[in-house]
């Protein structure tokens, strides 16, 4: 239907390069299988099909059929171009059967990473926990050498004298689940997401304004390149993308990364069909068609 709409114009908004274009194919046509073939094919009564040539203008009907007859099956471009097709979603089934390979072979490794990153945790609490105890003895070993002078001065009053503040590193709220990612920025962002930063920035900006369906051509690139960066989030940084508010298992990850592949397969076959129908239409501006 979406090809059917697009050919589907008005005849008296047609160049001269277009209605030259169709009257070639016709006649091309007609003398391959005859009028009664022709009309066949078209799905037009055979008189029409011979007022066309004989008038040398094609009516309304007459030129939704051939301008339909460009975009389907039998068109010799998409016969050319089948095989190409077919070897697009061989590749696209590959590139799945890789992801699936990489999230298993991710499990064991991740399981690794978390007892290592508990073990480091419990590292850090305890160096802090003694780094903390030192700076404090330190501390009041130094007030005490600095008051200890003053005291036994003649007149002089004791004071302690402060330490200068030292410079800390900035607070902010708390969050449930830093593996979760955001629709809405925080100021701890760039903290939180570390290396994987960058990404949610970018998949933040793709996502504004962006319609959950779309048929243009820009609309079918942006969606292209929100999948894609929705994968890497979620297979090579491990994060979570909303509508799940809790960290997802590798059971559920293996699911909507699926779903993700999928969604890119049918959006490249999309772009690619539209680039491929914006062809035929340039080639039939200029009267190009049939050589």
């Amino acid at each position: 239907m979406e090809d059917d709409f697009l050919m589907l114009e008005d005849p008296r908004e047609q160049s001269t390069g277009e209605k030259l274009s169709l009257m070639v194919l016709l006649e091309r046509i007609v003398r391959e299988q005859g009028q009664m073939g022709a009309a066949e094919l078209l799905g037009v009564n055979y008189k029409t099909v011979a007022a066309a040539l004989e008038t040398r203008h094609l009516s309304r009907r007459m030129t939704h059929a051939l301008e339909l007859l460009l975009l389907s099956e039998e068109n010799p471009i998409f016969q050319k171009y089948q095989d190409r097709f077919a070897v697009i979603d061989e590749r696209l089934d590959g590139l799945e059967n890789i992801a699936k390979e990489l999230v298993a072979g991710v499990e064991g490794l991740r399981t690794s990473l978390d007892t290592h990153r508990a073990a480091q945790e419990r590292l850090n609490r305890s160096l802090e926990r003694r780094i903390g105890g030192s700076l404090r003895v330190e501390a009041e070993s130094r007030e005490a050498r600095e008051t200890k002078p003053a005291s036994r001065g003649k007149g002089v009053t004791p004071m302690a004298i402060e330490a200068p503040a030292r410079p800390t590193r900035p607070t902010f709220p708390r969050r449930d689940y830093d593996e979760i990612v955001t629709v809405e920025p925080s100021p701890d962002d760039s903290y939180v997401y570390g290396k994987a930063w960058p990404m949610v920035r970018e998949w933040r900006m793709l996502r504004g304004n962006h319609p959950v369906r779309g048929d243009t051509l820009s609309w079918m690139e942006r969606q292209e390149r929100l999948l894609m960066v929705e994968l890497a989030l979620l297979n090579d940084h491990g994060l979570t993308l909303p509508p799940d508010a809790q960290p997802i298992d590798d059971h559920w990850r293996r699911h909507v990364t699926g779903w993700r592949l999928r969604d890119l397969r049918v959006v490249r076959r999309r772009i690619l069909r539209r680039k491929l129908l914006r062809w035929v239409r340039r080639l039939a501006t200029f009267g190009a068609w049939w050589g």
